[in-house]
Parts: structure tokens; sequence; C-alpha cells
């Protein structure tokens, strides 16, 4: 018996597909725009790790902004944005919306030496420097602009000690500190943190030792924040997740979402700003054969199923690591081609999705499958079975991923649109690109283990240009050594 997916595009939920396809540390660029990124749709970049160690001591950081911390942080000539200023204009023109992260780089060999990654001495002035940073990027102080930079981060991974190398309090101070700075003098901007490393405590059996510190740093975080004294703004609460099974993130955003509802934060939002393929164990982190899988099917399989995931969770906003071609991390492009991968691809075929907004009734019948789907056609109502808005949309996408790695035989039930109106785009390991595929008019389409299914209905997927011939593997066009 064929295994089921079943959309109906003429009902709406009352929810819109969430902008989920974001990045971290797109390549350094000051001139241009971003192309590729601007082909999936990326909305936001986190501006984390951007240029690699120390930020090529240009970019972002506030000791980069700001370098003598002695100066005068009224006075413009303190500051240098110059090469900052650069890349985010490359961001903003390619339609892409900073997420700020105010903080420093992560420093991986802080065993051999540390040093940006300590409290700032003077926390009033530290909040103060961040204060002027905003005011460059969104009001124009010191010949600056007038972005639409809506969410500013404290710090990243404090819980870290590649990250942060005071106490638990002592970030908790600063966060308080720079907070409440921050929000009274952009009561409109969101303000939050703390990029958690995550609560892998709650799904693994075993952790390794940074996976330990993780709960105990969140735990302190929300008893301290909660004190009547320490009270502060949270206006988004964000945390990563790296793994290899899907629906792990769900089960973290549920937890998290109870644990700030129950601390009072109910309008605080989620943020997963760090995300990726990689394998569930304590040699996870280390370079190996996964950084190859994260440009391949695996990984792409995975990446449309977590943001199919993301869609039915609390989560609001979140950001792929890395789009930084040259890093491990990277499972967008291959290097040095810099040609796209099956994991581009795959946030591709979100971003049709995204696009139409409006996101309606689909379900699944099958292990490892995975469905996400739209119309352009708005909610006048929030759907729930029969009260559901049906009426035709003008045009509808669905996003559906087989992460297993067995071949199956899919029944796709569709209502709303016309079968003979649709168009079907495949990705697996036979093709490499989203290659439009005939749908069948009755009975299961074949789908090759992890593979990604884009259907179209009232619009056809645009070309990706600029690329060889797609019926080459494009990881077989990198160059190797003799």
């Amino acid at each position: 018996m064929a295994e089921r997916i079943s959309i109906d595009f003429s009902k709406t939920t009352g929810r819109t597909i969430k902008p989920l396809h974001g990045v971290n540390r797109p390549d350094p660029q000051y001139w241009g725009k971003h192309e590729r990124l601007a082909e999936i749709g990326v909305p936001f970049a986190r501006l984390h790790d951007v240029g690699g160690a120390f930020g090529r001591n240009l970019l972002v950081d506030i000791p980069n902004l700001f370098r003598d911390f002695n100066a005068d942080v009224n006075a413009p000539e303190s500051y240098d944005f110059t090469f900052t200023d650069a890349y985010l204009k490359v961001l903003v023109d390619s339609g892409i919306e900073p997420f700020f992260r105010l903080g420093v780089t992560i420093e991986n060999f802080q065993v051999l030496k540390a040093y940006t990654i300590f409290p700032p001495k003077d926390l009033q002035k530290w909040a103060e420097i961040c204060e002027h940073v905003v005011r460059h990027y969104t009001e124009g102080w010191a010949n600056g602009f007038h972005y639409s930079i809506r969410y500013w981060e404290i710090w990243n991974e404090p819980d870290n000690p590649d990250c942060w190398q005071g106490t638990t309090d002592e970030f908790c101070e600063l966060y308080v500190v720079a907070a409440r700075h921050l929000k009274k003098c952009f009561p409109h901007l969101k303000i939050g943190g703390f990029a958690s490393s995550g609560f892998y405590e709650i799904t693994r059996p075993t952790m390794n030792k940074y996976m330990v510190r993780m709960m105990p740093f969140f735990n302190r975080f929300m008893d301290y924040i909660t004190t009547p004294a320490n009270a502060c703004p949270l206006d988004f609460f964000s945390f990563h997740l790296y793994s290899t099974d899907p629906k792990e993130i769900g089960v973290h955003a549920n937890y998290v979402r109870k644990r700030l509802d129950d601390a009072g934060f109910q309008h605080t939002e989620l943020s997963v700003n760090e995300w990726n393929y990689v394998r569930r164990d304590e040699t996870s982190a280390k370079w190996g054969g996964e950084h190859v899988l994260k440009k391949e099917m695996p990984a792409a399989a995975f990446v449309a199923a977590e943001l199919c995931v993301m869609q039915d969770s609390p989560i609001a906003t979140a950001m792929y690591y890395c789009a930084y071609s040259q890093s491990g991390y990277c499972g967008l492009f291959y290097f040095p081609s810099l040609l796209p991968t099956p994991a581009f691809f795959a946030l591709k075929a979100f971003n049709e999705v995204y696009k139409l907004k409006n996101e309606v009734l689909a379900s699944t019948a099958g292990d490892e499958l995975y469905v996400c789907a739209s119309s352009d056609t708005p909610s006048k109502t929030t759907a729930t079975g029969s009260d559901a808005q049906d009426a035709p949309a003008a045009a509808s996408a669905a996003l559906i991923v087989n992460n297993s790695t067995e071949d199956r035989a899919l029944t796709i039930d569709l209502a709303g649109v016309l079968r003979t109106d649709c168009h079907a785009y495949i990705l697996d390991a036979d093709h490499c690109v989203l290659t439009e595929i005939p749908l069948p008019k009755d009975g299961p389409l074949p789908l090759k283990g992890l593979s990604v299914l884009l259907i179209l209905a009232g619009k056809e997927l645009a070309p990706s240009p600029n690329l060889p011939d797609p019926s080459i593997c494009f990881s077989r066009l990198i160059p190797r050594r003799a």
C-alpha cells in the first residue's frame, strides 16, 4: 500500500509561512549583490562569525566597531564602521534583513589564548556603544543609514567557553544592563538573546563536556531575569541545535516555549538562529565526512524536513549555519566553484512555499514523510476542519520530503487545484538541481530515498541562472588534487 500525502490548497489554516530560511554569515562582499542568496529569498542574515576568526578585525564585532574602549562613546570618530557599512549594504540591496548580533566572534582556540570573549569592563558603557551602533544603522547617526533592522541580539553562546570567559551571573548582569538600556532607547525594536548553545539534555542520553553546561546556564538565566530587581526585556529568545533528526527541533522548541510561558514571557518570540545537519554524537563538531554530507542529499532532505517541522512549531524565525562558502558548516555551496548544492535547492524549494504566505491544510501518512504547503489566497478564518476557508487559489506550492533512506511509492492527494495545472520538481541522488518531472494523473509517484519534491500550481519554477549542465552533479566539478 502506497504511503500518502494529502494537501487541500482551498483550505488555509489561518497561519502564515514563517521566515525560516534565513542564514548566518554570508560571504564578506562589499559591492554588488548576493545573487545566489537573493535567488532563494533569504529573509534574514545573522551577523555572527562574519569574516571568520575575530571578524577579520573589521566586521560587526563590537571591538571592531569601537576599537578603543577608553574612547568617547558619543564621538563618531571613536567608531570604525567602514567595512561593516559596505557588508550590510550588500545584504540590504539583496533584499536580506540583517539580524544583528551585538558581541564578538567565537574563539575556537581560546585554550591557547582568549582575546575578546571576556566580560566588558564597564557594562553600561558597553550598552551605550551598542546604542550608537543601532543608531548608526537605523537612525543615520554618524553618517549612517535608516535600515529596517528589527532584531538586535545580545551576545552569542555565553554557555560556551569559546564565546564567554566570564561567569554565568556576569553574563546575566550584562544582558540585563544592555537589554534595559537598548529597549529604553529603541522601544520599537526587538531586543533579545542569548543565543543558547541548545537543550541537548532533553533528547540525548549522552552529551559532551560543553553540552552539560547548557541547561544549568539557561536555568540560571531564567531565574536571574525573573527576579523583580533584574526584570528586563526579552523580545526574542534565540537558541541553537545541530542534529540529523528533523523532529528534534520540535521537541526543543516546545520545551523552551513552555519554560518562557511559565515564566511570564508569553510574547517572547523563539528564534533558532543556528541549525544544520550534524551527527548526534560527541564527535559531531569535528572535521570529517559529515561536512561533505552537508552539501549532498542527506543534508538536503534534512534541511527541507526541518523547515517543515519548524513551520509547525512555536519557532518564529530561523537561520541556517552557515552561508560562508569556505566554512565546513556551509552546505549551500561547493568550494571553490561556488556552485549551489542540493541543500541550497532545498532552501529554494521552501522559498516557493514561503512566497505564497498562506499555509494550507496538509498531512502525511508514513514514517519520515514531511509536508508544508501554501497558497496566495489570504485566510479569512482560522481553519479547523469544516470551518476552513474553501476557495481556489491562483497559485499554490507544496514542499514534500522523503527523509528516509528507503525508496517509496507515494500517493499524493491534491484538492483545490487541477492536477493538470501542476508542475512537479524533484531533488534526489539523480537530480542535483530541482528538475521538472511528470506528476502522475493517478497512482503513486516513485520517490527515491532522501528526496525533496516541490509541487507548484498556477506558476512555474524560475530556473537558476548561470549553471552548467544540471545533468552533471556539481560535486564532480570540484577540482581534485592529483
